[in-house]
């Protein structure tokens, strides 16, 4: 069995935006739908030694789980998701669980991403501090910049992050839309991704 490392807050139950009216939160028996992990703890555990941590945790040598993101800069995750039901109460949803993996090659860091809730350039100074490197090789992610706005704020903070850290190449996904790849194609090398798509580390 493998050994995957998970954020001690991914358990609890999640709601989006679209749950968040009044008529919903005043439901009886609090039959609001949940938008986190289906199943339980315990249906992983079967499968899998589970490490719980919120802390970054090294699972090999060169790959390294990065934990609970530092919230650093001043323009990402500043709005809540939804919510998320902590102590039998519902409160606004950063996604702290939110996380990466870095993996150090002989040529830099290549991150590895789910949807960058946390904020991609947060992301990439945890990975840099952790792997103690400041070379970025590769960053494979979604990068949760889907704004139709040319000038939107968190793009073009992004985009000039990037631009300043000499990344190799960088390849967006998911919860990336067009307008951002366009705009960060601008400042850094980017390579296409898709299903069945290989990328060498």
């Amino acid at each position: 069995m493998g050994s995957p490392a998970l954020h001690t807050q991914i358990w609890e139950k999640r709601q989006d935006k679209a749950c968040m009216s009044s008529i919903r939160l005043e439901t009886k028996n609090d039959k609001r739908e949940n938008i986190g992990i289906k199943g339980t703890e315990a249906d992983i555990e079967k499968h899998f030694y589970v490490i719980k941590t919120r802390e970054p945790y090294w699972l090999y040598s060169r790959i390294v789980f990065l934990g609970e993101i530092d919230r650093n800069t001043t323009f990402e995750n500043m709005k809540p998701l939804g919510k998320t039901k902590v102590n039998e109460e519902y409160v606004d949803d950063f996604l702290l669980d939110d996380s990466a993996l870095a993996i150090d090659t002989n040529d830099g860091i290549v991150i590895i991403t789910g949807c960058s809730h946390s904020g991609i350039c947060n992301i990439v100074e945890q990975a840099k501090r952790v792997s103690k490197t400041e070379k970025v090789r590769m960053i494979i992610a979604g990068f949760h910049l889907q704004s139709e706005d040319p000038e939107d704020e968190v793009l073009m903070k992004t985009k000039e992050y990037l631009s300043n850290e000499g990344i190799g190449i960088l390849y967006p996904c998911h919860c990336t839309n067009l307008l951002s790849k366009i705009e960060i194609a601008k400042v850094v090398h980017i390579g296409e991704l898709g299903s069945g798509t290989s990328i060498e580390i």
